[in-house]
Formats: structure tokens, sequence, C-alpha cells
């Protein structure tokens, strides 16, 4: 019938982005898999992203037992939050086995969400300044595009977006989304917008993420967890490029900033921290101490009270992917903390007490020092690196012409990156760090202090050590000291 574009769609876009050029420079529209064959639809596709087409049918009996339900209010759309489940249906290459393929459900979460606050708005605005982008993690394929995103309540919410990927072969295992009050608004089809009061009461793991603070440091950027009042544990390798000698940590300086949700609203506060320690044992960590009367944050998240499980549902609460710019730019969308989900799929043991967390969810650029939380909010480790291998090494029984194209690109590149295959430091290794003990020694001269960490943070375990260069707890070899954290995410 017609063809819409959605204004708002690439306005959210470029806000994410940082401007409409990083499509064009950094980003592009479309998936990993698409050959050079296909470069004609890519373009055509960019040319409408953003846009939707509207079918319409003389019969209408073929669908009227498979109707979806909307939303009607499309109150559910602009509540959305961080951590809520969704549904998203499609046909992953449906063209090519309809009978198998088409109408699959993947499930995710709702990861970050980009666009104006729930505020109330006056009955002359259009609801298309409401618009909002969603991340989503849920593991999304060519050919789901276009599909409904349904909540909790099996009711369509939103519409599936092609996908971005990076220029540079970089991973990305989030996919868009567009919420669909404002769509239908815009295409004009009939709604009926009534007011309701959406009374919303947040889960546990919510709060976990006021804890989680974004780090800036000369070009890069991480993230960051608060352990006591003026203190923020991070991983070491984010400063140690920057450390000119191997025992000073003097002239660092390093942006951050916090968010907090007050109301329908993120609040931002930007302050400067300095590095104070960092470990020299096999534990990838750091730790920022910043001006007391300016960290005007005290919340840290409980550390899990019981060892953690195979099979556990849990959350990763970072700022991945997306560069943060500095503190005065204005041209990026100052986004929160960005969820994924997935679960445990193994704890690394040694001596009956977990070394090493395995989890599932993805783990991007940026994730680095961020927090790994249960369902009731408790934190169970911290997030150190995700996994790559040399694909020069990979597939080198197969013939050169049987090579699918997709995989001699992959081959080109210099590392491939397996961002659900990835680690975390255990929450009982940082009980020291995040004890009341802590709080007090803070307070203490630098030698004091210094010292304190030294007694309670850097005994060196070879065994330990070896399990995180991926070697057996009881090899002889000697592993590198101090160890090599190459992963930069």
């Amino acid at each position: 019938i017609s063809v819409r574009e959605i204004v708002d769609i690439k306005k959210r876009l470029s806000l994410l982005l940082g401007g409409p050029s990083e499509l064009t420079n950094r980003w592009k529209v479309g998936w990993m898999v698409a050959g050079k064959q296909n470069s004609e639809l890519m373009e055509r596709t960019k040319s409408l992203w953003g846009s939707v087409v509207i079918l319409g049918t003389k019969d209408a009996k073929p669908f009227k037992d498979d109707v979806l339900p909307l939303d009607s209010s499309f109150e559910g759309s602009d509540f959305m939050e961080r951590g809520d489940w969704i549904t998203v249906l499609g046909s992953p290459f449906g063209v090519s086995s309809p009978s198998v393929l088409m109408n699959s459900a993947v499930s995710g979460i709702i990861s970050n969400v980009v666009g104006p606050s729930d505020e109330p708005t006056k009955s002359t605005s259009k609801r298309s300044d409401k618009l909002k982008l969603w991340l989503t993690d849920a593991r999304c394929y060519p050919g789901m595009e276009g599909g409904p995103i349904l909540n909790k309540d099996k009711k369509i919410i939103g519409i599936l977006l092609p996908p971005l990927r990076r220029t540079d072969g970089y991973p990305v295992e989030f996919h868009l989304a567009a919420s669909i009050g404002s769509i239908m608004e815009m295409i004009d089809l009939p709604t009926v917008m009534k007011k309701v009061e959406n009374i919303r009461v947040p889960p546990k793991y919510m709060a976990a993420q006021d804890s989680v603070v974004l780090l800036r440091l000369s070009g890069s950027w991480a993230s960051g967890v608060i352990c006591s009042p003026g203190y923020i544990l991070t991983n070491a390798h984010f400063i140690q490029p920057q450390i000119l000698s191997s025992s000073k940590l003097n002239g660092i300086v390093v942006d951050v900033r916090t968010s907090k949700r007050e109301g329908d609203r993120l609040i931002y506060h930007h302050f400067q921290a300095v590095p104070v320690w960092m470990s020299n044992t096999h534990l990838d960590l750091a730790l920022l101490r910043c001006n007391a009367v300016a960290f005007k944050r005290d919340y840290k998240p409980p550390l899990l009270s019981y060892l953690p499980q195979m099979g556990q549902r849990i959350y990763i609460i970072g700022f991945p992917i997306f560069e943060a710019g500095p503190s005065s730019s204005r041209g990026r969308e100052e986004l929160g903390p960005t969820w994924s989900s997935g679960i445990i799929q193994k704890v690394v043991r040694y001596g009956g007490q977990p070394v090493i967390i395995q989890t599932s969810a993805a783990v991007h650029r940026g994730n680095s020092g961020g927090i790994l939380v249960n369902e009731e909010g408790e934190m169970l480790g911290l997030v150190t690196c995700n996994t790559k291998v040399d694909p020069t090494k990979q597939g080198e029984g197969i013939k050169k012409e049987e090579e699918e194209e997709a995989w001699m690109e992959i081959r080109k590149r210099k590392e491939l990156i397996l961002t659900r295959l990835n680690f975390s430091i255990p929450s009982c290794e940082l009980v020291p760090i995040f004890s009341e003990s802590f709080s007090e020694i803070a307070k203490a001269k630098e030698a004091e202090f210094l010292d304190w960490m030294s007694k309670k943070m850097e005994e060196k375990n070879k065994a330990k050590q070896n399990l995180w260069v991926f070697k057996e707890a009881d090899s002889t070899d000697e592993p590198p000291e101090p160890p090599s954290f190459s992963s930069k995410l």
C-alpha cells in the first residue's frame, strides 16, 4: 500500500552512534554473513533503513485466527526498561525452508533504551516525539527484520529493525528495535489511545546498575563498579597502557561518569579519579579514588551470598560497543548502562573455591570492569575478558575453492572475537575490597592503605594464575608474570 519513513528512527540512531557520518565511517547496515553478491540489495536496505512498508490483502480470512494482539494503549512500549524480557518472532533464513524455519521465536532482554524519558506529554505533542530505539540481546537472524516484539503478556510492543555491524568486523551481539506506539500513529492506522496508570515495580536486580560507572582514559573507555564511597573497582588492563613504569600510577587521571535514575530520568554526574592500586597477581584489578565530596554516590552492590551455579540465569551490566566520547561531547546520546543476559556456562574451581566464571552473555569492548549479577541483584563477579581466536589457523583442512565467502572474509582478520564466551573474576576474590574494613582503611594514610591491600589482595597463587592463562592448574610451565591481559573490551 505504501512505504513510510520513520524519521525519528534515524535521529535516534544518529544520537546513538555520534552523528550521521558514523553510519558511513564506522557502521554498516546488514548482516555479517552478507556477501559481495548482495551489495546492491545492501545499498537499498541502507537507503530504506528506518522505513516501514504497509501491505494489504483482499482476503483477510486466512489471517483472522492468527492475529497477534497489539498493546492497544501503547503504554507498554513506553514503559519498557532495561532488563525486561521480550520475545521476537520471525523467520530466520525462512525463504530457504519456510516449513521448518518460518515463525520462530527468540527471547532476550531490553539491553538499553535510546530516546526521551517517559515524561507525560501535552495533548498537542506528537507521539513520534517519544519514539524509542531499544537495544536487545535476543539472538536474531537474517530474515527476522520487521518481526513483532512481544512483552511478557504476549502483546506487540515493538518491531525488529535491520541490524548494524561495524566496518572493522568487530562482532556486535545486540540488535535494534523500535517501539510500536509512535510508528502506528505515524502511519495513520486507527489506534485506541487511552491513558492508563502504569504502576511498575522494578525487579531487584535493577538497582545494581546504579553502581556501574563509565570510565574514559586517553581515547579508550571501560566500565567500573562502586566498591566504597569515593572508590571504584575496574580492570587493570584498562589503565595498564598508560603506566610509564610498572610501579608508578601517579600522573594518570580518569574521567568518570555516574548515572542514576530519578523518577523517569537518568541523571548524570561527571568528575575525575586517579588510580591508587593495581594488582600484580593473577587478578586483573585496579582501584580508582576520587574526591569524596564530588563523589556523591555511596551505592555498592551486595556480593553473592552463595557459590554461583552452572546454568544460573545472569546479567552483565556495563558500557559496551558504542564509543564513549569526552564528557563535554554533545553529539552522542548519553546512554545509561547496557544489559546483556545469559547463563553461567561453567565455574572453574580450585581448592573448592571459584576462580573463573564463564558466561554466555554478550561481552564486548567497553564491558571491562562491568558487573555480573544474578536475579536478586547480587554481584557474582567483575567482567574481565572475552575470547579471541586466530582465524588464520582455523579451517586449515578446507580446500581453497570450498571456502565460503563469509568465512574467507573472517580469515583475513587478525583476530576473531567470541563475545559469548567470556570470563569474570568471582566475587569471593573481591570480598576484602567490598568489606567494611576497606571503608575504614581507605581513610588511612597511603602507606598504611597500600600495606593493607598487599596483605589482603596480593597473595600470589601459581595454580590460579595458570588457570587464567588457559593452562592446567598444576602446570610446571612458567606463566607470564604479571599476566598479559590482551583482550580489549
